[in-house]
């Protein structure tokens, strides 16, 4: 029995990655050079909790508590998505004020 690849889906998906890779490096390459504020400030808090979160647990702990997590929060959601949606929609909001105060304290007085 012979196994055969078709070379169309491959070249397909090939060039979706390819265009895909390449919106990620120039999205990488923005917020290196600190062109758009708002997402290097946030990559940059992102990364600080990552550590944060990091020096809490050994890899493999945090690779297992990972796992469960993604594992078990969609089925949650699903379960409960009626009680969720509010209560996120809620949080959006509260967010949403406070990057506007921030923005209007902080980042709007960083020159570009």
């Amino acid at each position: 029995m012979e196994i055969y690849i078709p070379e169309k889906p491959l070249l397909q998906a090939a060039s979706a990655m390819t265009f895909e890779l390449n919106c990620a490096f120039a999205t990488l390459r923005s917020i290196a050079l600190e062109r758009d504020i708002k997402n290097f400030v946030m990559s940059l808090i992102g990364l600080w909790l990552v550590s944060i979160i990091g020096t809490w647990f050994s890899f493999l702990s945090l690779l297992y508590i990972c796992f469960v997590l993604i594992h078990t929060v969609p089925m949650l959601y699903e379960k409960y998505e009626d009680e969720i949606d509010p209560i996120a929609e809620k949080a959006m909001i509260e967010m949403k004020k406070h990057y506007q105060v921030f923005e209007a304290k902080v980042l709007s007085k960083i020159p570009h």
